[in-house]
């Protein structure tokens, strides 16, 4: 797979500087000032002698004094009239002169940038300021670019917070074309809408290509409408007619959901059981999530992970749901996807997590312990993943999950958490293994902050291979002439015709990958498809396919049915007729050239074992690594010799992979703090002896033999 960056990599530093954060925070230094000059006066009229500075007592004096601030200059600077009088009517007068100026200063600062919004160019124009649009204008304003503002209430707190960062807040309805003209919208580069309704923000944007399509806009304007709702995502992605976008605009609906659950599932962690099943190999490990909460962002990754990350033949996920609707959250997830339940091994306990109610903890680690022990042999962890609304009871959630899955000696199986406005929190929960553990064992995800930057939103890395795999199709690619329908360029493309591309976009990396091949994200020599690299990635790929269909419902027919929603091709490879599965190779065929145009590259990959006696051999076999293909080492911590050639190893270029012992309560830590940061540098993910042994061909061995020590690796001494 692509390599995407390590945790703590890659994530730009988003933080804004807030200038000027108070309305009044000029009067910190004038107030002073002015209580200063008030002061004088009384005391200066205290000490006056002269006829127009008599008065009878404080209170007098006080009145007199705030009204120097008119400017009238009475007094001179004589014998009557002592210094402290003089003063204080010079100095009253010039705070308020100063104030007043400083008042009306920012306000024809804002009234300028607003007045000049609509003369911006090549700008983004964010329609709404909740949290989503506000943490959108901080992100631009970080990257440095140009953003005009639209909201409804323009003195509520994000409001105020992103107009002193300097951006124009335009008050109005971002439905009205008219106020969006006045936001810039012809000269605009994209418009980003977060009104905080599915419908309110589907309805903008229609309308700005509605009146585009009209004026006959020149270059297509970019539209990233919020949508969350799954029917409202399902009708515009599966619907055959629906499209938002046209010649002048090109609308890419986004789901913060969706994004996550792709960032998340796009990990190493999750790629390692692809090499379980490499050649053809019949699969004897089975990946099991381990999933708390449900939720949007659940059903997102369940069907991710069942439509792209596992879409494998013969491979079959197992989910198990910690959730407090028990299996009342399963019809949900059987109403969104109709023909998920035989996809899925998948299993729903009923349960609450909450950081605030100790007295529940016990039974909930109960459940936990039971659901990963009615777990047959055949499956393993692959992760740990918490979803729950709440980022405090997530976070102490996912804490708790580590500490369990230690006990039960699963101390490499990772644990996710989403924390939507912690994510400084989870890196510090992620460090407190210490500075010497080699893995990130407690990973937080789905940071508001990194799902709604400008990469992410606009789809770079996604929407690249998409956009070739798009173009392919349409130049013939596949072998047969593209459709009527779906012969068109990608901005003017239906949404579910662009979301066929980004599917089989999206599972690249899992051919690749079984075939023993590794998608880079960085251009390189090209290379050409063995016959049985392609037959092996043809079959995943029809049956990745086929899984699609099934997941929406599609059963098998003896016509084509696109209503009654029939398929004569829903079948296994085997009973596949030859003149489909060519069209698969065809497609297969076609996957070198859609990487190339999107500046990517293919690499061979080769797995080294260098742990117990397989060590001896490991020098020879790195050797004959051919060039340009990528090696990657399977390493013992515990083992000096292993850790030592793991170092010199990954100073070559190899990727490394740490082994890690099932019924072990020791924590994947170096064995010596010399290596241990050039070990954490190359270290992609753990894998457990029994994955090993799966993906070398080797006799699995039973987990009551390791907890014997019959197949146990010994033990770290000190």
């Amino acid at each position: 797979m692509a390599s995407p960056p390590q945790p703590g990599e890659g994530r730009k530093d988003r933080t804004v500087a807030y200038t000027g954060l108070f309305r009044l925070h000029d009067w910190i230094y004038l107030g002073p000032l002015a209580l200063v000059g008030i002061g004088l006066g009384v005391w200066g009229l205290a000490e006056c002698t002269g006829t127009d500075c008599q008065l009878g007592g404080w209170g007098a004096r006080l009145i007199k004094s705030v009204g120097l601030i008119r400017g009238n200059m009475p007094y001179a600077l004589d014998e009557q009239h002592p210094w402290q009088l003089v003063a204080a009517q010079l100095l009253l007068p010039g705070i308020f002169l100063i104030g007043g100026a400083k008042l009306i200063l920012i306000n024809l600062r804002r009234d300028f940038r607003i007045a000049l919004a609509r003369r911006q160019s090549s700008h983004t124009i964010v329609c709404g300021l909740g949290d989503t649009g506000r943490q959108i204008v901080e992100n631009l304003c970080a990257d440095r670019a140009p953003v005009v503002a639209i909201t409804l209430d323009d003195t509520a707190p994000n409001a105020v917070a992103c107009e002193r960062l300097g951006v124009a807040v335009l008050k109005g309805d971002a439905t009205q074309i008219s106020m969006l003209r006045l936001a810039g919208l012809l000269r605009a580069d994209t418009v980003v809408v977060t009104c905080g309704s599915d419908a309110t923000n589907i309805e903008v944007a229609l309308r700005i290509k509605t009146a585009l399509e009209a004026t006959g806009h020149g270059r297509p304007l970019k539209i990233l409408p919020e949508m969350g709702s799954a029917w409202l995502v399902e009708l515009v992605r599966a619907h055959p007619t629906a499209n938002l976008s046209s010649k002048a605009v090109e609308t890419r609906p986004f789901d913060l959901a969706a994004n996550a659950a792709r960032l998340l599932l796009e990990r190493p962690e999750f790629g390692r059981i692809w090499r379980m099943y490499a050649g053809g190999r019949a699969p004897r490990l089975q990946p099991h999530l381990l999933l708390v909460g449900l939720g949007d962002l659940g059903m997102e990754l369940i069907s991710r992970a069942v439509q792209t990350t596992f879409a494998l033949p013969g491979c079959k996920l197992a989910v198990t749901v910690l959730d407090q609707q028990g299996e009342a959250s399963a019809a949900v997830l059987n109403a969104r996807y109709p023909g998920m339940h035989d996809l899925i091994d998948w299993q729903f306990i009923q349960t609450v997590f909450a950081a605030e109610n100790p007295a529940a903890w016990p039974q909930v680690w109960q459940a936990v312990e039971e659901a990963l022990a009615a777990r047959a042999p055949q499956w393993t962890t692959v992760a740990a993943i918490v979803t729950l609304k709440d980022d405090k009871d997530s976070l102490h959630t996912g804490l708790q999950l580590r500490e369990r899955l230690d006990k039960l000696g699963s101390s490499g199986t990772p644990v996710f958490v989403r924390l939507r406005q912690r994510h400084e929190l989870g890196q510090f929960a992620a460090s407190l293994d210490g500075p010497e553990s080699l893995l990130d064992r407690l990973t937080a995800f789905g940071d508001l902050g990194e799902l709604t930057s400008f990469d992410v939103l606009n789809d770079v890395t996604q929407g690249g291979l998409a956009h070739a795999v798009h173009d392919n199709y349409r130049a013939g690619g596949t072998g047969a002439p593209p459709s009527e329908e779906a012969d068109k360029p990608w901005t003017e493309l239906p949404e579910r015709f662009k979301e066929s591309s980004r599917a089989s976009a999206d599972h690249i990396p899992v051919k690749l990958a079984v075939a023993g091949l590794r998608l880079v994200s960085s251009p390189g020599p090209p290379i050409e498809l063995t016959p049985a690299e392609i037959e092996t990635m043809s079959e995943i790929e029809h049956h990745r396919w086929m899984v699609e269909r099934l997941a929406a419902g599609w059963t098998h027919g003896a016509t084509r049915d696109a209503v009654a929603r029939r398929h004569p091709d829903l079948v296994t490879w085997d009973i596949l007729k030859e003149d489909v599965r060519e069209k698969d190779r065809i497609v297969v065929r076609a996957i070198p050239d859609s990487i190339a145009a999107a500046q990517m590259s293919i690499r061979r990959e080769r797995l080294i074992d260098a742990t117990g006696a397989a060590l001896a051999g490991a020098e020879e076999a790195l050797k004959q690594v051919p060039a340009g293909a990528q090696a990657v080492v399977i390493f013992d911590p515990h083992s000096e010799g292993s850790c030592t050639f793991a170092e010199a190893a990954a100073a070559r270029g190899a990727r490394l992979w740490v082994l890690w012992r099932e019924g072990s309560h020791t924590l994947l830590v170096a064995s010596r703090k010399r290596g241990a940061a050039v070990l954490r540098e190359a270290i992609e993910l753990a894998v457990s002896a029994r994955e090993m042994a799966a993906i070398f061909g080797m006799p699995i061995p039973s987990r009551a033999g390791r907890r014997t020590g019959s197949a146990q690796l010994p033990e770290k001494r000190g």
